[in-house]
């Protein structure tokens, strides 16, 4: 396996302080952002903390087991375990929280684990598609028809309904899907795709190179106003 990997992160233009953290190690096939929330600095700490716990259980096992399904769950445990009990143990970080999507390539497949409304995409074959569904209270509107109208869908201020460490414990997603040389995936915070709609990130994968991509992104949505912290992490399958 060979994949080329870029990534970037920006505060926006609204919002005080930028609480995203991402990660991407090419040889470890992993691929990671979070959005983090919480008074204070909480935001920033959660979001932090579950990344590099992510991280750090990656890359203490020789070996990830196949299928990766249990240790994917028992990973984001960990880090749910670990922001929830800094929150607790610091009331200026009670109630902190964050979003957590990680893609993990294994073979010729993409493992994905996904708690939050930040979101993976997969770019093959000329199409983009969605790979998470957003744990958030607009989505369950959306899949219950209660909305339909796609600007109201875009602008509407979102609640999120799962997150790691606001609870002691959290139900994870996990996915798979099968990828080939030439496909790229595309793991984002909710401040890209609030702003920009999947043709117009699309449009941008197609016509901007790997290395450049990422800032383009954040370039665009902060020309739309930036309302909140942009997140991008990309990697292009380069062989498997």
């Amino acid at each position: 396996m060979k994949v080329k990997g870029a990534g970037a992160t920006d505060r926006g233009k609204k919002r005080p302080l930028n609480e995203d953290y991402y990660f991407f190690d090419e040889s470890l096939g992993l691929f990671i952002v979070a959005d983090g929330m919480g008074g204070h600095l909480g935001g920033q700490e959660a979001s932090r903390m579950a990344v590099e716990e992510v991280v750090n259980q990656f890359s203490s096992v020789k070996e990830i087991p196949h299928p990766p399904v249990k240790f994917i769950k028992e990973v984001f445990y960990s880090a749910n375990k670990k922001v929830w009990e800094r929150g607790n143990s610091d009331p200026s970080l009670k109630g902190m929280g964050t979003t957590l999507t990680m893609l993990f390539i294994k073979g010729e497949s993409i493992w994905i684990g996904h708690v939050g409304d930040s979101r993976a995409y997969l770019y093959s074959e000329n199409k983009l598609n969605l790979l998470t569904s957003d744990h958030s209270w607009l989505e369950e509107q959306i899949k219950a028809g209660m909305i339909s109208d796609e600007r109201t869908r875009r602008f509407m201020k979102n609640v999120i309904t799962r997150s790691v460490g606001f609870k002691k414990e959290v139900e994870v997603d996990v996915y798979r899907y099968e990828i080939k040389a030439g496909d790229l995936f595309l793991l984002c915070t909710d401040g890209l795709n609030i702003v920009l709609t999947d043709e117009e990130i699309k449009k941008e994968i197609e016509s901007t190179d790997i290395e450049e991509l990422p800032k383009k992104l954040i370039d665009i949505t902060n020309s739309k106003g930036g309302p909140d912290n942009i997140t991008v992490v990309i990697g292009k399958v380069l062989e498997i």
